[in-house]
């Protein structure tokens, strides 16, 4: 969360940018594209100043003090470049950024990201959400389609993350697909796992809804108490997610 002074901090310099400007009539040349082409040339400036450092040397190179004052003018340069744009596009800059965060967050969650700095690995891998529905002590179960994989097993209902999506936009539009129903609430992931035999990540979230649950995709559909979701014929995450609820509730977990 953003401070309030930090906000008005960044107004003044917005306005401090604006009189500026005007009272050099270069508003003119202020146009998105000259400003896009202004940042990258600006941040070239900033990263050759570090070109020829090797990663080893660059905490130590940085602290020197002649250097971190070139440093500070060349970030200064790329900041009010960005600031320019975002005033001239109308985009809040610190709401872009916070957005920017939460998907982020989505795209590279910490069980497949930490310690991973090649993205190409993390996107071999398709984030599913599951939702973990439930009705007092009972969990919404759905059977798959006989013609999809895993055709006529149990699942926890849910699907493949889109380009861009939450997993809160993912779970509205997939239950909305599935079940009809309204997603309210999606709370964070309690249980994660990789889908045996496919490149899938099925994570399972507790997952707050209104409306009643329909079969639109579904075979049927079925609420359970933990002991006899492992009755059914679960597909193999959904078993493994099973086993974890079940195992909680034998020790006495009051969240089953």
């Amino acid at each position: 969360m953003t401070s309030s002074s930090g906000i008005d901090r960044l107004d003044r310099i917005r306005e401090r940018l604006r009189v500026f400007a005007a009272e050099r009539d270069w508003g003119q040349f202020h146009d998105p594209k000259n400003l896009v082409m202004a940042i990258v040339s600006e941040a070239g400036e900033l990263a050759a100043e570090l070109r020829w450092v090797a990663n080893a040397l660059a905490d130590e190179f940085v602290r020197d003090p002649a250097v971190r004052d070139r440093i500070e003018r060349e970030i200064g340069d790329v900041g009010i470049a960005l600031l320019l744009l975002c005033e001239r596009t109308g985009i809040d800059l610190l709401g872009a950024i916070e957005r920017k965060i939460e998907l982020n967050a989505a795209n590279y969650p910490v069980e497949l990201a930490k310690g991973a700095s090649d993205r190409r690995v993390l996107a071999d891998r398709i984030r599913v959400v599951a939702a973990v529905i439930r009705r007092g002590a009972d969990y919404l179960i759905c059977q798959r389609p006989l013609h999809k994989r895993h055709g006529g097993l149990w699942e926890f209902p849910g699907g493949k993350l889109e380009s861009g999506e939450t997993i809160l936009d993912a779970a509205r539009r997939e239950l909305g697909e599935e079940l009809g129903v309204v997603v309210e609430r999606v709370s964070d992931v309690e249980f994660s796992v990789n889908d045996p035999g496919s490149n899938f990540v099925i994570e399972f979230h507790p997952v707050e809804i209104t409306g009643e649950p329909k079969c639109l995709e579904h075979e049927q559909l079925a609420w359970l108490p933990p002991h006899e979701l492992l009755q059914r014929n679960l597909a193999p995450s959904d078993l493994l997610f099973a086993r974890h609820i079940a195992n909680r509730s034998a020790n006495g977990d009051p969240r089953s």
